[in-house]
C-alpha cells in the first residue's frame, strides 16, 4: 500500500463571529497565531500551509505557503477541499488556528498513531463522544465522501467522520483541546498559560 505524504494545513480562514475579532491574529505566545503555529510545527519537517479566506490572503507573504479557501462561507470543510484540490495526493494534518494550548509533541503523537488504511486518524477528548475534526489526519481516500457531503450541504466534519472508516486515539493532555472561540475561552487560555500550570513546551 502506498502511503500518502503528509502536509500540515492550519485552518485560519473562519469569520471569528463568536470571538468578535480575527482569531488568526490573536496572540498567546508573543506572536499572532498565524506565525506562532507554523513556528511551533516547523521542526516536524513537513510542508506547512495556511488556509485563509480571500480577504486574509490579500498581500500575505508566501511563508508559510497559503491556500486560499475557495468556499470561505462553508466552514473548515471548504478549506480542506481547497487544499485537496491543490494537492490531491497528499494526506492533510488539519490543525485549527484556535488551539492556543497545542503542543508539538501532540501532533507527533497523532502522526505516530496514524492509520493510513483508515480514511482519517483523529484525536479525541476522553469526556467527549466525538472525534476532534481539527486535530486530525485526513487521508486522500476520504475526500470523495467529503465532496459528496459538501455538495449536499452537509458541512459538519464530525458527521462526515462518523460515517467514514476512521481511527481515534485519546489526546495525551485534554487541556490542549481548549478551543478558544470566544472572549471567555481566550481569557481562560491566557490565565492557564500565565499561571504556570500549563506549558506548551
Amino acid at each position: 500500500m502506498k502511503v500518502a505524504p503528509l502536509h500540515i494545513l492550519i485552518l485560519a480562514g473562519g469569520h471569528s463571529t463568536r470571538m468578535g475579532t480575527d482569531k488568526a491574529q490573536l496572540t498567546y505566545h508573543g506572536l499572532p497565531q498565524t506565525q506562532w503555529l507554523p513556528q511551533l510545527l516547523q521542526p516536524l519537517g513537513l510542508p506547512i500551509f495556511l488556509s485563509l479566506n480571500p480577504a486574509q490572503a490579500t498581500g500575505k507573504p508566501d511563508t508559510p505557503q497559503v491556500i486560499v479557501d475557495q468556499f470561505p462561507d462553508k466552514g473548515p470543510m471548504g478549506g480542506l477541499l481547497s487544499a485537496h484540490w491543490a494537492y490531491p495526493e497528499v494526506a492533510w494534518v488539519a490543525v485549527a488556528i484556535d488551539w492556543p494550548l497545542l503542543r508539538r509533541k501532540t501532533i507527533e503523537f497523532l502522526m505516530e498513531n496514524r492509520k493510513p488504511k483508515c480514511q482519517a486518524t483523529c484525536l479525541k477528548h476522553p469526556e467527549r463522544k466525538f472525534p476532534e475534526p481539527l486535530l486530525a489526519i485526513y487521508e486522500p481516500g476520504i475526500f470523495k465522501e467529503m465532496q459528496q457531503a459538501f455538495e449536499q450541504e452537509k458541512l459538519g466534519l464530525i458527521r462526515l467522520l462518523r460515517a467514514c472508516h476512521i481511527h481515534t486515539t485519546m489526546v495525551p493532555d485534554p487541556r490542549e483541546l481548549l478551543n478558544a472561540n470566544s472572549p471567555s475561552e481566550r481569557q481562560l487560555a491566557l490565565e492557564l498559560l500565565k499561571s504556570g500550570r500549563f506549558s506548551v513546551n
